[in-house]
Formats: C-alpha cells, sequence, structure tokens
C-alpha cells in the first residue's frame, strides 16, 4: 500500500493542482492525506471536495505536518509532496522503482518549476546540480522534501 502525504498552510489557490496531479498517477496511490497546518484560508473545503483523508493540526510548520501524516498514514511506503507541486503522471511509479533493491530506504524525484524569478531558479538550479553530483554514488544522505 502506498500513501502519499501532503502538508498544506493556507494552499487554496496550489492544493486543487497538486492532487488533480495525485488522482491522474498511472500508479495511483491508495491513500492520500492532506496535513493541514493551520491554514487560514478556505485549504480544508477545497481538499474536502477531492475526498482525501484531511488532517488538521496547529500551525507548526512542514515538518510537523509531514511527521503528522505520516504517523497515520497506513502505506508501507510513504511518498510526500507539497501543496505547491503538481507531480508528473509518472511520479508515483518512478518513485516506487528504486524500492525494488530491498536495500534502498529513500527515493528523492526531480524538481521542475514554472517560476521565473531569478533566485527561485537559480535556487533550483544549485539543488539539481547537487543532485547530478550524487547520480551514481552507491548511497547518498541527503533527501530534500520537494517533488515533481
Amino acid at each position: 500500500m502506498i500513501s502519499v502525504v501532503t502538508p498544506v498552510y493556507n494552499g487554496s489557490q496550489t492544493l486543487p493542482a497538486c492532487l488533480q496531479a495525485l488522482q491522474r498517477q498511472r500508479h495511483p496511490p491508495d491513500e492520500i492525506i492532506v496535513v493541514d497546518d493551520g491554514s487560514t484560508d478556505d485549504t480544508v473545503v477545497v481538499a474536502a471536495r477531492f475526498g482525501v483523508t484531511v488532517l488538521s493540526q496547529a500551525n507548526a510548520g512542514p515538518a510537523a505536518a509531514r511527521n503528522y501524516g505520516a504517523r497515520l498514514a497506513r502505506g508501507a511506503i510513504l511518498l510526500f509532496t507539497d501543496a505547491d507541486c503538481a507531480p508528473a503522471p509518472d511520479w508515483a511509479e518512478r518513485m516506487l522503482a528504486p524500492f525494488a533493491d530491498p536495500t534502498v530506504a529513500g527515493a528523492k524525484g526531480e524538481y521542475r518549476t514554472h517560476q521565473r524569478e531569478l533566485v527561485a531558479r537559480f535556487v533550483q538550479q544549485e539543488y539539481q546540480d547537487r543532485y547530478d553530483r550524487m547520480t551514481g554514488q552507491p548511497q547518498i544522505d541527503f533527501v530534500d522534501t520537494y517533488f515533481i
């Protein structure tokens, strides 16, 4: 069983694209959990329209929201994506592929952005360069929190 956990804070504008993308996966997750991190907009209402599991907590940040969702997830494999991401249709199946190797404990996807701001694109490129340098290494010890 595969669970996707999505933390969100005031994400009513971006969450629909994320949830639509998750529900259109070629390998659909068995469970989608949205963890509302104390939003003051209509994030909870928006999430509920998609028929996903919605959990709420007082604002404690995305890491706490991910951990809360992970504790309640039923899946043997947990996938995480943020509410402002729209995973590609093959995201789930590509994220699951490395787990065919029993020595794999985690995996990371590639991040693509439509942002045009120079600083945002620079940060994205910095992370991508880091992962390009790690490609082919027998193991890595750093996996960040965003995915496509």
